[in-house]
Formats: C-alpha cells, sequence, structure tokens
C-alpha cells in the first residue's frame, strides 16, 4: 500500500477539493486496513477457542496484526493533519456527522455496524411493528454477542459503541431471544447510556422507558433487576420520572418491594431507581405517594432485610424538598420510631435528621407536636409493653435522648411546655422497674460526664461551649426536680448497684452546680433537705438510714478525691446493713502510700537496713535467681534508706547488694534483656533506674560504676549498630524485634535517668555514649531508636541532650521529625508556669518546624505552639521570635491570630500588610466559614462523646478543630489590643453588624450570616478593651430577645453561646445581669434568670400525616362506576389500614377471591387498588397481603403498550360506563396461550 504523503505547503496552500480527496483515499485505505485487523483477530479469537489451531500459523497471524495497528496508525495521523487544514466550519458537519453515526470511517465499528440488521423506521418501533423474522432474531442475537466478546476484548475505540439505538432497542423488542440475550441486551442499553449518552436521545425517551418496562413483566428475576437497572438510567431529568409513573410504574416497584427477601439483587436496583428519582432537581411532588407509603412500610418492617436502606432514604426525603410528601403519608413518624430500634450507628444520623426539622419554623410544622418525637421519652414510663427487647428499647432510647439533648435545638424542643419531657424523665425514676431506673441512670450519667470540670484551664480568653451548654441542661434537670428524683431513688431502691449510682451521680451534680450554675443556686442545691431527713429518721428501716449516712459521707468526700466504689469492683463489699464502704481512688492512695515509705526509710537505723537487704533476697541469691528476689522490697529500699550517700558507701564495702545487682542488667548474662515486654515486668526497668539515681548520688557509687562493665558493655551494644564493625553476639542484642518484644527497650531508660544529674552525664560523656548517640541520630533504618532516645532522655539543662533533640527535629526520617515534634507538647506540658528561660529553648525549636516541608510536621508544629500562647510568656515570645509564617497559608491562621493579640504583634503583622488583607477577608466570606466550623466543632465534640464506647469509633473523630471551645475570631484578637480597637472604630464594621442584628427578622433574615454577626460581636465584647464596644451599641437587648423569642432553634443557640463570650469579663457580666441573666464568675457562664423565656416555643399547626381530617373510600374512588363485587373488593381493600378491622376484612377478601378469581385478573380493577395504596396507610404485611391477592393479574405486552403510548383514562365518574370497569366474560375463553399467567 502506498501511503498518502502530505503536501507541501506553497505560496498559495492547498485548495479545499484536493484535501477531500486526500481524505477520501485515506478513509478508504482506513477501511481496508480495518477489516484485515478484525480478520486477524478473528482468526486469534478461533485459534483460542478451539483445538484445530488455524490453517495459517500464528506468527504469521500476529505479524500481520502488528503491521496493520501500524498502519492505521499512520493513516489516523495523516487524517488529523488534512482535518486540522479544513475550514473550521466542515470540520465541524464532519464531525457533527461522525458523531450522529455513532463511528468514524477509520474505526472497525463502521466495518462491522455494515453486517448487523436495522430496524425499518422510528415508526415503526413506536408503533410496535417491529421485525420478528428468524432472520432478525438471529442478527440481533449475535450482534449482541459480539458486542459482549468485542468488550471483553478490550478492542472498543475511545469508548464508543459499536451499535446504535435503534438496534439494541429491535432486539430488546425480539421475544424469542434466550434469557442471556435479553440481559446482554440490557446492559448493552446502559453501556451506551453511560458511554454515549447524546446516542441514545435520537430515539424519544418514552420508547427506551416502553422498551425496557416489558421486562418488569418477566417471570425470571435476573430481566427484572436488569430492568430497574436500565430505567435508574434512564431517569436523566424529571421528564423521563413523568413518563414512567404515566406508564404505572409503581406498581412494579409496589410489587417488587413487597417480595420475599430473598430476591434481594430486584428489590435493590428496585430501590436503587427510587433514590435516583429523589436526587433528581426540581422532582418534589412528582413520586408518586404509593411509592413514598411503601417505603414508609418498608421502614416500619423490622424483618426486612432492607430496612435500613428504607429508613436512610425517608431522612434523605426529609432533609430535601421532599419533606411535604414524607410529612403527608407520616414518614416524620417512622423516622422517630426508628430511633428505638436501628442500630447504634444510625442513632446519631436520624437523630441529626429530626433535629433539622425542629430547628426552623417551615419545617417544624411537620413534626407532630407532643406526639412524634415525644414517642422516644415514653419507653421509660411503658411499663406494661415489657418483653425480651425492652432492655434494648430502653438503650436505643437513651441513645437518642442522649444525641437530641447535646445540640440546642433538640435541647429547646424538650423542655418546651414547662419541661414536660424532662419531668417525664425525671419522674420515670419513681417507677418500681430497675432496668427503667438504670437506663435512666445511665442517660444522666453520659449526659452529664460529658463535661469534667477543671480549675486550671487551658484556655482563659476562650469559652467552653460544651461546659455552657452543660450548664444550661443542669439548670433545667435541677429544676424539674432531678435530685430530689435521686434522693427518694436512694431510699427505695432495694437495688445495691442503683443506690450506688444515684449516690456517685448526686455528687457529681452538686461538683458541676458548684463550678457551672450561680451561687445561690449551688447553695440550694447543695442543702439536700431530703437526703438529711432520710439520715436522720431513726424510726424507719435501719437499711435505708445507713444508706443515705453512706450517701452524704460520699458527698462531703467527693472535694477531696474520695468516691464510692463501683458495684463491680471487687474491693467492694456489701455489708450486713446494704451500703458501700468508701475508698480512695488507686492512684492518689498510691502516692501518698509511696511517700509515707520514703520518710520511713530514711528514718531506719542501720540494724533495720541490714534486715531489709537480707530480706529482699539479694545477698542469698545469685543474679541468675533473680525471680527469688523480692522486687518490691527492692523498689522500697532504693526510694528510701539507700538515698543516703553514706548508706550506699556502706552497702559498697561490706555486700555483693550492687555487685548482683548489677550484674542482673548486663548484656552479656542475657537475663534482663531478655525477658519479655510485659505489665508486670515493667518493674525491672524502674529498679534499674532507681539503681543508677541511688550510685550517681555517691561518690563512692560513681567509682564503682566506672569499674563495674556495666556501661561498658552498653557501649559496645550501642556499637554493634554500625553495620562495619564485627561484633560479638551478645552484643547484637538491640535489634528492632528485641526492642519491641523484650525489656531491652529499658538500657535506653536506665541511660536516660543518668542524663538528669551532673555526674551521670558526665560518665556518659566518659563512655563516648553521646557520641553514640549522635551516630545513631543518624541511622535512616533505625526510626524505632530514634523514638526511643527522644522520650529517655531528660532535656531539664542545656548540653547534650538539648543538642540531640535539634538533630531528631532535622532527621531526614519524616516519621522521626513528626515524633520528635510532638514531643515538644509533652515538654511544654512539664512546664505549666514556666519562665520565659524555660520556654525560649523549646519554642525556638518549635519555630524551626515551622519550615520542615511536610506538612504533618509542619501542621502538628502549628498546633503546639497555638496550645502554648495560651500563656501570655508564650505569646511574648512568639511576637520576638518574628517567624515567617505566609508559606504556610491557612496552617498558620492560629499563630497569626495570637500574635494579632498583642501590641507589638500588631504592629509588626500591619507592617507585613496582614491585617488589610485578614480584614477584608473577615468582612466577605471568613465571618461565615467561621459559623461553620464553630458548628462543625460543636457537632464532634458531642459525636465524639456518643461514641465514646467503642475506640475504633473515636478514632474518626479525632481530627477536630478544637475540643469544643471556641476558636480564634480575627474581630476578637483584634480587639484585645487598643491599636485593634481603633482600627474596628475606624472602620465601621462593628456598628453594622450591631444595625443588622437590631433590624432582625426571624423569618427574613439570613440565619447563617445572623449568626456570623452574633459571633463576631461576641468576639469583640469578650476582651477587657472591646467590651466598651457592647456598652456603646446596647445590643444585648437585641442578643437577649434573639435567645429568648428567635423561631429557629439553632439562632438561640449561638445567641446564648455569644453572650457567654461576653461575661468573660466583670463589666460584661454586670451588663448581662442588667439584662436578666445570671453568670458564674469563674468560668464566664451565663444562664437566664427566669429559665421559662427561654425555652418557650410559639405554638404551630401541624401539616403532616393526610390532609383530609376524614378520608374514606368514595374520596379516593368514584364507587358509584362499579359493581357490587368490586365495590366490596375496594371496600376491604381500604379496611386493611384499619387494624381494627383488618382481621374481618382478610377473611373476606380470602373468600371473594375464591368466589371471584376473575375480578383478582383484572387490571383495571389493580389500577383502582393502587390508587388505595397511595391514600391509605397499610402496613407492609397488608400490603404484601394485597400483592398475593392480584398476583395473577394479567399483563399482555402488545396492550399494555397501547394503553401506555396514549395517556391513562381518568378516574371513572358516574358518566363512564360500568363495563369499562367490569371483567368481561369472553377473557375467560381466550385461546391458552393468550390466557396464560404469568408470577411476578
Amino acid at each position: 500500500m502506498n501511503a498518502i504523503k502530505p503536501a507541501r505547503s506553497g505560496e498559495g496552500g492547498e485548495s479545499a477539493s484536493h484535501i477531500e480527496q486526500a481524505i477520501a483515499e485515506i478513509n478508504r485505505q482506513l477501511l481496508i486496513e480495518t477489516k484485515i485487523k478484525i480478520g486477524a483477530e478473528t482468526m486469534l479469537a478461533v485459534a483460542e477457542k478451539t483445538s484445530k489451531g488455524t490453517t495459517v500459523p500464528r506468527i504469521d497471524v500476529l505479524q500481520q496484526l502488528e503491521q496493520t495497528n501500524k498502519k492505521i496508525d499512520a493513516l489516523n495521523q495523516q487524517l488529523q493533519q488534512y482535518e486540522a487544514k479544513k475550514p473550521g466550519r466542515e470540520q465541524d458537519k464532519r464531525a457533527k456527522g461522525r458523531e450522529r453515526s455513532g463511528s468514524t470511517p477509520s474505526e472497525p465499528q463502521a466495518v462491522l455496524g455494515k453486517s448487523l440488521k436495522r430496524i425499518a423506521s422510528l415508526n415503526m418501533l413506536s408503533s410496535g411493528k417491529l421485525a420478528d423474522t428468524t432472520a432478525g432474531a438471529d442478527s440481533s442475537r449475535s450482534s449482541m454477542n459480539q458486542l459482549r466478546e468485542r468488550r471483553s476484548e478490550g478492542n472498543i475505540i475511545n469508548n464508543d459503541p459499536p451499535f446504535s439505538i435503534h438496534t439494541i432497542l429491535a432486539g430488546l423488542q425480539n421475544r424469542s431471544l434466550t434469557e442471556e440475550a435479553q440481559l446482554s441486551g440490557l446492559d448493552d442499553l446502559v453501556y451506551l447510556i453511560k458511554s454515549s449518552p447524546s446516542l441514545t436521545r435520537t430515539v424519544p425517551v418514552d420508547i427506551q422507558i416502553l422498551s425496557v418496562m416489558r421486562y418488569l413483566q418477566d417471570v425470571t428475576k435476573p430481566l427484572r433487576a436488569a430492568a430497574y437497572r436500565c430505567l435508574r438510567y434512564l431517569s436523566r431529568d424529571v421528564e423521563a420520572v413523568e413518563i414512567m409513573v404515566k406508564y404505572h410504574v409503581e406498581l412494579y416497584i409496589q410489587r417488587t418491594l413487597t417480595k420475599e427477601t430473598k430476591k434481594l439483587v430486584e428489590k435493590e436496583q428496585c430501590l436503587r431507581l427510587v433514590r435516583t428519582w429523589i436526587e433528581l432537581p426540581h422532582s418534589a411532588g412528582r413520586i408518586p405517594l404509593s411509592i413514598v407509603r411503601m417505603i414508609i412500610a418498608l421502614a416500619d418492617h423490622a424483618d426486612d432485610k432492607f430496612r435500613l436502606v428504607a429508613i436512610e432514604t425517608l431522612a434523605e426525603m426529609a432533609l430535601s424538598p421532599h419533606l411535604p410528601t414524607v410529612a403527608q403519608c407520616g414518614g416524620v413518624r417512622s423516622l422517630c420510631m426508628g430511633l428505638l430500634d436501628c442500630p447504634r450507628d444510625m442513632t446519631e444520623y436520624l437523630a441529626m435528621t429530626l433535629l433539622a426539622l425542629v430547628d426552623r419554623p417551615e419545617f417544624r410544622c411537620y413534626v407532630r407536636p407532643g406526639v412524634d418525637i415525644e414517642a422516644v421519652v415514653s419507653v421509660f414510663s411503658d411499663a406494661y409493653s415489657r418483653g425480651n427487647l425492652f432492655e434494648e428499647k430502653l438503650a436505643a432510647a437513651a441513645r437518642a435522648l442522649a444525641a437530641l439533648l447535646h445540640h440546642w435545638p433538640g435541647i429547646l424542643y424538650l423542655c418546651q411546655d414547662g419541661s414536660r419531657v424532662v419531668r417525664a424523665i425525671v419522674d420515670s425514676l419513681r417507677l418500681s422497674y430497675d432496668d427503667i431506673r438504670l437506663a435512666v441512670l445511665n442517660l444522666l450519667q453520659g449526659l452529664f460526664h460529658v463535661y469534667s470540670p477543671s480549675p486550671d484551664s487551658s484556655h482563659p480568653d476562650r469559652l467552653d461551649l460544651v461546659g455552657h451548654a452543660t450548664a444550661f441542661v443542669l439548670l433545667i434537670f435541677v429544676q424539674a426536680g432531678l435530685l430530689e428524683s435521686l434522693i427518694d431513688l436512694i431510699g427505695q431502691s432495694p437495688s445495691q448497684a442503683i443506690m450506688t449510682t444515684a449516690t456517685a451521680l448526686i455528687g457529681h451534680l452538686i461538683e458541676l452546680c458548684n463550678q457551672l450554675l450561680p451561687e445561690h443556686v449551688a447553695v440550694a442545691v447543695q442543702s439536700l433537705p431530703g437526703l438529711f431527713d432520710l439520715a436522720s429518721r431513726f424510726r424507719q428501716r435501719e437499711q435505708i438510714r445507713h444508706r443515705a449516712i453512706a450517701a452524704l459521707a460520699h458527698i462531703d468526700e467527693s472535694t477531696t478525691g474520695v468516691a464510692l466504689a463501683p458495684p463491680s469492683s471487687p474491693t467492694t463489699a456489701e455489708t450486713d446493713t446494704g451500703t458501700t464502704p468508701l475508698r480512695v481512688p488507686a492512684g492518689a492512695a498510691a502516692a501518698r502510700a509511696d511517700q509515707v515509705k520514703a520518710l520511713i526509710g530514711l528514718a531506719m537505723d542501720d540494724a533495720q537496713v541490714r534486715a531489709l537487704l537480707h530480706e529482699s533476697g539479694v545477698l542469698g541469691a545469685k543474679a541468675r535467681e533473680y525471680t527469688k528476689w523480692s522486687w518490691p522490697l527492692l523498689v522500697e529500699l532504693f526510694q528510701g534508706p539507700l538515698m543516703i550517700p553514706r548508706r550506699i558507701d556502706e552497702v559498697l564495702r561490706t555486700t555483693k547488694f550492687f555487685k548482683r545487682m548489677c550484674s542482673f542488667y548486663l548484656p552479656s548474662k542475657r537475663l534482663f534483656c531478655d525477658l519479655p515486654m510485659s505489665k508486670s515486668n515493667a518493674i525491672y526497668i524502674k529498679v534499674g533506674t532507681l539503681i543508677m539515681t541511688s550510685l550517681l548520688s555517691s561518690s563512692d557509687g560513681v567509682n564503682y560504676l566506672k569499674e563495674h562493665r556495666l556501661l561498658h558493655e552498653l557501649a559496645g551494644a550501642l556499637t554493634s549498630l554500625d553495620p562495619n564493625r564485627g561484633v560479638p553476639d551478645w552484643q547484637q542484642i538491640l535489634t528492632a524485634a528485641r526492642l519491641e518484644r523484650t525489656l531491652t527497650l529499658g538500657y535506653f531508660t536506665i541511660l536516660g535517668s543518668m542524663t538528669k544529674s551532673d555526674a551521670g552525664v558526665l560518665l556518659l560523656n566518659q563512655f563516648r555514649f553521646f557520641s553514640l548517640f549522635y551516630h545513631l541520630s543518624e541511622l535512616i533504618d533505625r526510626p524505632d531508636i530514634m523514638r526511643i532516645l527522644i522520650v529517655s532522655l531528660d532535656y531539664a539543662k542545656d548540653g547534650h541532650c538539648r543538642t540531640l533533640l535539634s538533630k531528631f527535629l532535622s532527621c531526614a526520617v519524616e516519621e522521626v521529625r513528626l515524633f520528635a515534634t510532638h514531643h515538644l507538647r509533652s515538654l511544654l506540658k512539664q512546664h505549666p508556669s514556666g519562665t520565659p528561660t524555660d520556654l525560649e529553648w523549646l519554642l525556638r525549636l518549635l519555630s524551626h518546624q515551622l519550615y520542615d516541608p511536610a506538612e504533618g510536621v509542619y501542621r502538628a508544629a502549628v498546633t503546639i505552639f497555638d496550645e502554648a500562647c495560651h500563656r501570655e510568656v508564650a505569646k511574648q515570645i512568639l511576637v520576638d521570635l518574628q517567624p515567617t509564617l505566609e508559606h504556610l497559608g491557612d496552617a498558620a491562621q492560629p499563630l497569626l491570630m495570637r500574635v494579632l493579640s498583642t501590641s507589638p504583634g500588631f504592629r509588626y503583622l500591619r507592617l507585613i500588610g496582614y491585617i488589610e488583607r485578614e480584614y477584608e477577608r473577615w468582612c466577605t466570606e471568613a465571618c461565615v466559614q467561621y459559623v461553620e466550623k464553630m458548628e462543625l466543632t460543636l457537632f464532634r465534640r458531642f459525636a465524639k462523646s456518643l461514641r465514646s464506647t467503642s475506640p475504633f469509633e473515636r478514632g474518626r473523630y479525632e481530627d477536630l478543630f478544637d475540643d469544643g471551645w471556641t476558636i480564634a475570631h480575627f474581630f476578637g484578637e483584634l480587639a484585645k489590643t487598643p491599636e485593634g480597637c481603633q482600627l474596628i472604630r475606624d472602620r465601621g464594621h462593628f456598628a453594622e453588624a450591631c444595625r443588622q442584628l437590631q433590624a432582625w427578622d426571624d423569618k427574613a433574615a439570613d440565619v447563617l450570616q445572623l449568626k456570623a454577626y452574633m459571633w463576631l460581636i461576641g468576639h469583640v465584647g469578650s476582651s477587657k478593651t472591646g467590651v466598651a464596644f457592647i456598652d456603646q451599641c446596647d445590643v444585648l437587648i437585641d442578643l437577649s430577645d434573639i435567645a429568648c423569642e428567635a423561631d429557629t432553634l439553632s439562632l438561640r443557640g449561638t445567641a446564648f453561646h455569644v453572650l457567654g463570650l461576653i461575661a468573660k469579663t466583670p463589666k460584661g457580666r454586670g451588663l448581662l445581669y442588667d439584662h436578666g441573666w445570671e453568670c458564674d464568675g469563674e468560668h464566664g457562664f451565663c444562664v437566664p434568670a427566669e429559665l421559662a423565656d427561654m425555652t418557650k416555643i410559639a405554638p404551630w399547626k401541624y401539616k403532616g400525616s393526610h390532609p383530609l381530617e376524614h378520608l374514606d373510600l368514595a374520596s379516593v374512588v368514584d364507587v358509584s362506576a362499579l359493581d357490587a363485587v368490586a365495590r366490596e373488593i375496594l371496600e376491604h381493600v381500604a379496611n386493611l389500614s384499619n387494624h381494627i378491622l383488618l382481621n374481618g376484612s382478610l377473611k373476606t377478601l380470602a373468600r371473594l377471591r375464591t368466589q371471584h378469581p376473575a375480578y383478582f385478573q383484572s387490571f383495571e380493577l389493580y389500577q383502582y387498588v393502587g390508587r388505595l395504596l397511595s391514600a391509605f396507610n397499610f402496613r407492609y404485611s397488608s400490603r404484601k397481603f394485597i400483592q398475593d391477592l392480584f398476583d395473577r393479574v394479567e399483563y399482555r405486552a402488545t396492550s399494555s403498550h397501547r394503553r401506555a403510548l396514549v395517556p391513562p383514562p381518568p378516574p371513572p365518574t358516574a358518566a363512564t360506563p360500568t363495563t369499562a370497569t367490569r371483567p368481561p366474560p369472553r377473557r375467560q375463553q381466550r385461546s391458552p396461550r393468550r390466557n396464560r399467567v404469568r408470577r411476578h
């Protein structure tokens, strides 16, 4: 073949006719080469499938195929060159023509397409007159099989399909194909829609839908599932959904969803189709009510495997414009009941869905007040519906209430009407059922143990949102009588577990009241008159009096760390009177005991010390018999008498005590280093460090260490890590496996303890340990040793240890740099009130990490720096260092905010232009982004507490902005300096925010923007210099109105927290007191003086369920046009939605089906039943019974298509002839083929 060479461009260029001729010649050659390629590929495919092989050697076929591919590539390149030279309009027309045909002349599909049988015209397809000959069937079947083979061989070029939509639809209309061929045709249609959606638009979508819907009647499950999948891909817009609904696809969907659970694939594809409709834009109100009611029935059916999918679908619809439809069908109630029996993971999801509904007034009207959400609380007062699953339902109700009470919409909704729901929870403690009492106590413990108050907070200039919300909830429960109910529970319950839990909860609540609530409330709570009354009643049972006394003792000792032992504790011994002894926490008791023993040991005389040495067993047993030694007694010796240098010298001269002790730790002995790593063996490491500390405190001990082999062998073991040195086997003990599994790790802890003293550092220098450590810091293949050294060394003094730490921070291994950076946080926490000298070297090292190339390292450095800057000393050091932070982008914002809060930092940032850029950004978008971050912070904090029982779930929430505290705000940091206040005053943005707040209208307001204004005002007023703005603008009145009167409940919560920010200063607390708020001076929390002012919600008119109050059969179906039997059938079908009339209607319908089977085969009557399914709420079992009644409805493909091609008839009226719905008697006399029954 002579390839066509591209002509050289002359002065005048090439003519259009010459280009057309060249393109035509290239296409002709491409056609030839494509035929050759297809023939070669066919020969290879046949040779692989048969054992005879080919008449031509395989190597020759492969060579020919390779040459052909090269020629096709060359021709395609030439074709592209000529196409580029053509005028743009001609080229576009040719490209559009190729797109309409589905392929280009250079593709092998063009040759294959000529061999396919095409349908006559689109009109023949729409009228149902499709070719049904044997040749047509064979052609369609071969076309689909060829497509499958070519698709599997990967020969489709550019993902263009080899067939047109006409060919695929022709095959789908052929009823003589096998099941496999029909499945292949449906798959081909899906592939065509996905790969080339423009090619499918040449055929009207209603024709495509009709071609697929006929398979919904098929008897085979795979075909029905594939048909639902095709319809899902055909549902590209709302118009396609309307066409499917016009053809009664909802009847098929209801029948599929009521089938037995073993048909999982079909039901899955059906639900996928419905979920696709939900996600379509502008689909609200277009989905038939019968489908929505079917989803609700599936969500209420506990035994169906797709129940959770149905619940999730309802929740998604409730959060979309489909909410009115869901409420009209009663879906909100199903979501509320789903909280009681759904898995733990879905509780939070459903709770957040309901909270979104009650938050806004336009959505709250779809929730039935006092019925829907309150049904969760009714479980605690249900004393009659008890069974095997009652405890699980109680636990689910407790989880649901905890999720609701962790967010402001849920708190305010449940506290309306005088805290009726909260009082119901508290009163349930008085019921005489221990399982209910325990469930409520667990709920209260989880609710109030979320916040654990700490006296020295590390966030003095920020608000603890969790503590602030907990103070409000605590006040609600206290006023609802929680403490009185707990006291009655102590006197009434015979269960020791309940009594212990209630007593511990009372102590914790009193502590919380002291921490969070105003003083007069805390004083009233602490009086506990009911508990004192129980403790002083000598005429009642002695057991109750002892319980009250024990509870009072616990409360009295709670402030000093004394607590009741839990019921399951082995140290708890119930006395004869039923009381529980008090115990001191193990950590505090152990610390006090060690301190007492150390003081006793220091006061021992020589005889007592010698007795203890002999009692320890070291003098009577050698190192290999270390198991005979008393290791706890050795700890007491080294922490007591052996801390005195004189006694150490005496023991070294007169006994072999230290010799045997040090011999046990020799690496060559393989005693200590071969012990497995375990918690019980940790005492050996502790004793090793005590030995070093004891010997280094004495001059004779230092000389003993110089002469002993221990340090020599440890230095040799470290030297063995050098791969270029040959060392003995006993020195190869520092392998990664041994460090992980044995106590070899303890050698580094022992050496690290030596760095705490000057004598130990001199010894380490003498044995060249620091040189070895420097060498180890360069071994990139041993990051494990680097990590061990980082945590083992002591950095209290300047010297080699700090130099080593700086080397680790700049190590070549990113993992080590990140670990060392995190260790800086631990070192900073060791200096809670450090001087500038203590912190400067740490923060200087930390500032170097800000320039680390690894994102994880510099982000960790920013976080640690931000935590350290809560102290003014650290903030001043940061300003003095003036690190360059522009390269970090948004990650540096926390640090820049800290610098901004000081006057020198303000001047520095203004000099580099940061303040101007940030001011503009916060005025446009950053304020709204701050609202989103704050809400996400609070949500994740509570979500973390809900999932705290599972460590695997807890890991999902580690990446938090902050742990429930307010994030630094640009305007709040500006207001902390006089220069920043002047800038705010000059720009006038604060005054604009106050004006927007004063003009607030809940119905017309942008909620997100309004929250942004409130946070800006709150942060400005949280500082001593910025609170003057609050006083000048008199904005507290508007904030109080929003907190008490806003129809959007989340706005009330935001306003409440903003008021808490203003309460951070003494002047702010005074202003709040004048406006009816009471404040806690320690934390800056505030609560309303009148709790009812904030918990009152305006009543709303319920718009859910069904808008018709008295819905009956006549309002749905015109029964006057039906005969008596049909009317009776429809009446009893409607009665199935009434649980009172259910049983009688079931029996009647079963009898009618036996007496009049033809009526239950009428498609017209089944359509009327479909209208009833759209209008009434039927249980899943009733819907399944209805579908079983009409399982013999006759679906004829041709007549169904004829009905579908025209609009469905209107509902029958009085003028409609009754013969239109009466089953004709002739239908029973048709041929057996026409009367064939299809089961669905």
